[in-house]
């Protein structure tokens, strides 16, 4: 007798596992040479941003490696509550230390758990609509460049592409079988979900609603209560051990992380303008030049200092949030521009984000030419959703048939649901490609049936839904490819971003190339030439890097960190009074820049003009007392003074702070100490 799964299909077994090991195989092979052309890209070797925090903690998770990696700031993970959600982290520690560390290994292990996503992807499609779905749904998953890329970056976005079919599917068996276990089960992995994507926590009521509606429609109210309280006390479950580590180390009760307030701020601000995660003030607060998540810490601290008492994380948060609220409420006209703009970037053509995806995937030789482009697959599933409806209108008298589109139906509702809940717990935030892996993957699911019903169709030559299906694809395909937003790539931006990646990689020529392509794309941007010129400082070429940091400063005189850049130029090349006069400048403009009093003390030191120096670093070691290049530098000035107990003093604190300071140590051991 035939299975269900294949009458609905029309695919024996004996078809459908051959098709589906072979679309496995194919997305092995797409991403075997992926990875082969990404160990040459410069994030590789060193990863940006977020995706640079999360390879320092899985680190020190699986090696108990905590040393900071160079010019950044400790981020205390171990004793302040996550600023980021830890569930990629862990994840990340796992791969590493079944790798060994190595970087290759670890893209290889994410590689294959994406390939598990894509059988899960196959399990749900075919839920929805037959065993031809499924596969449909496999070769989108296991083709998409978005995924695939997601996959090499150490980033969570390609984790949640496996979570969004695996927390569905077992929700979807819990609402079947109808047991407590289930329910437990799929409660579970909303809240790990959360663990990786905090915004998923609004899922957790509404997954519960979902499992109350599914079960009622099949048993009494009390017996559905009792499947939708057990989910919620699965994902409290999954959520707790989070909750209790941040209130081990902080005492507050946090329960994933702490960066939900200053992402509603950095959202909402004069500033903000739906994409960029910018800090408004972040130079005056922290004094440091833009920030990533290694400088939170000093953002606080300077926070804490601007309203006159010590914070907490949590505390922070709610400062945050309460600016992010207010500028809303004094703007609410800007406030729903942002919104619509952020929701238009979401269904929209852009893959905008730290790095600018499309530029990304045009220089790649693998992804350039493989699939995926988001208006379709939206269009794909509002078309799909459109015929459902139609179809169901049209009950079966079969009653076998009526309980399949029964649960169908409930699948469906969950998926819009699922989808359309994540999508608004982002839109008072900022947008980014790698938030929106799960809607994608929901729109692969439907727009797999879709394909299916329009074959169907097609066989049965029923042309005027056909037609009207074609026609609907084309308007909402055509809607959503409009760049409502206004977003434009920037290639500066992307190339300026490879040379500091570059740069931190050790590779100080390929370094210098990105950052001129940067200056070629956008001759007046400033950042670009103040990197390129600080490389031709190490190269020992201080005549052209003045030069490059004096024409910044032409095209804006207020660039702070280009000033100060100019300055610390000068003093490496014996210009100290001309040093010291723009020390003078870059202060005046930024009082509390910690590394300007720094700087400039060991520049007035070269003077003899020791008693303004040890001010300047006194000031210096006020504003960063937690700062281990600030103690090394004082330390060592001090001993070479004669005050050897008060450096060794310095020098052990910057120890303390940086236990890898390898320069620390050598300092402390030829003082003695």
């Amino acid at each position: 007798m035939a299975t269900r799964s294949t009458r609905e299909s029309g695919l024996p077994p004996t078809r459908w596992i051959p098709a589906l090991l072979a679309i496995l195989v194919l997305g092995a092979c797409l991403r075997g040479a992926y990875l082969s052309n990404l160990r040459t890209d410069p994030f590789f070797a060193a990863p940006a941003l977020d995706a640079e925090l999360h390879d320092y903690w899985a680190r020190g998770l699986a090696f108990g490696s905590w040393s900071v990696p160079p010019d950044r700031t400790d981020p205390r993970i171990r004793t302040t509550p996550f600023f980021r959600p830890p569930g990629y982290p862990y994840l990340l520690a796992a791969e590493y230390r079944l790798t060994a560390g190595k970087a290759v290994a670890a893209r290889v292990v994410q590689f294959g758990i994406g390939l598990g996503g894509v059988l899960l992807g196959f399990a749900l499609a075919r839920r929805l609509g037959g065993t031809a779905a499924g596969l449909v749904c496999a070769a989108l998953m296991a083709t998409s460049w978005t995924l695939i890329f997601f996959e090499g970056e150490l980033l969570d976005s390609f984790v949640l592409a496996v979570l969004t079919p695996g927390v569905i599917l077992l929700a979807l068996a819990a609402a079947r079988a109808g047991t407590l276990g289930r329910a437990l089960l799929a409660g579970l992995g909303v809240g790990v979900f959360a663990l990786v994507r905090p915004n998923a926590l609004a899922l957790i009521p509404t997954m519960a609603a979902w499992l109350f509606w599914a079960r009622r429609r099949r048993e009494p109210e009390a017996s559905a209560w009792k499947g939708a309280v057990a989910l919620v006390a699965g994902a409290v479950l999954a959520v707790a051990p989070a909750t209790l580590r941040n209130h081990a180390v902080s005492g507050e009760w946090i329960p994933i992380s702490a960066n939900a307030g200053i992402n509603l701020y950095i959202g909402n601000n004069p500033r903000a303008d739906g994409v960029h995660a910018g800090i408004p003030d972040v130079e005056r607060l922290a004094g440091i030049r833009g920030w990533t998540c290694f400088d939170y810490p000093l953002v606080v601290e300077g926070l804490a200092r601007e309203v006159g008492r010590s914070l907490r994380y949590g505390e922070a948060s709610r400062i945050w949030a309460e600016r992010g609220r207010g500028w809303i409420v004094e703007h609410p006209g800007r406030f729903l521009a942002l919104t619509a703009k952020r929701l238009a970037l979401f269904l929209g053509p852009a893959e905008a984000g730290d790095r600018d995806l499309d530029l990304t995937r045009a220089a790649s030789p693998v992804l350039r030419h493989l699939p995926g482009r988001f208006p379709w697959y939206l269009a794909a599933a509002v078309v799909g959703l459109g015929w459902a409806l139609a179809e169901r209108r049209s009950a079966s008298r079969d009653p076998a048939r009526r309980e399949l589109e029964r649960e169908r139906f409930e699948a469906r509702t969950l998926l819009v649901v699922v989808g359309v809940v994540y999508l608004v717990t982002f839109l008072p935030f900022f947008f980014n490609a790698r938030y929106r892996i799960p809607l994608l993957v929901i729109l692969f699911v439907l727009g797999s049936d879709t394909v299916v019903r329009a074959v169907r169709l097609a066989n049965g030559r029923h042309v005027r839904p056909l037609v009207a299906g074609l026609g609907a694809f084309i308007l909402v395909s055509g809607l959503a490819s409009i760049n409502w937003a206004g977003y434009h790539a920037d290639p500066g931006e992307w190339h300026y971003q490879r040379g500091n990646a570059y740069r931190d990689a050790g590779h100080p020529e390929d370094a210098a190339r990105e950052y001129r392509l940067a200056l070629d794309a956008s001759p007046r941007a400033v950042d670009p030439r103040r990197d390129l010129a600080l490389v031709l400082r190490e190269q020992g070429r201080p005549a052209e890097a003045v030069a490059l940091l004096r024409s910044a400063l032409a095209v804006d005189p207020q660039a702070v960190e280009a000033r100060f850049d100019l300055a610390q130029t000068l003093a490496a090349g014996g210009r100290f009074q001309e040093a010291a006069t723009e020390f003078e400048h870059v202060l005046a403009e930024a009082p509390r820049h910690a590394h300007a009093h720094l700087s400039f003390g060991t520049t007035l030191l070269q003077l003899g003009r020791d008693g303004e120096a040890m001010e300047h670093y006194s000031r210096a070691e006020d504003l960063a007392p937690n700062d281990p290049l600030v103690a090394f530098v004082v330390g060592r000035a001090l001993i070479s003074k004669g005050r050897t107990s008060e450096g060794i003093v310095r020098l052990r604190r910057a120890v303390q702070l940086a236990p890898g300071f390898d320069a620390a140590r050598r300092a402390l051991a030829s003082a003695g100490g």
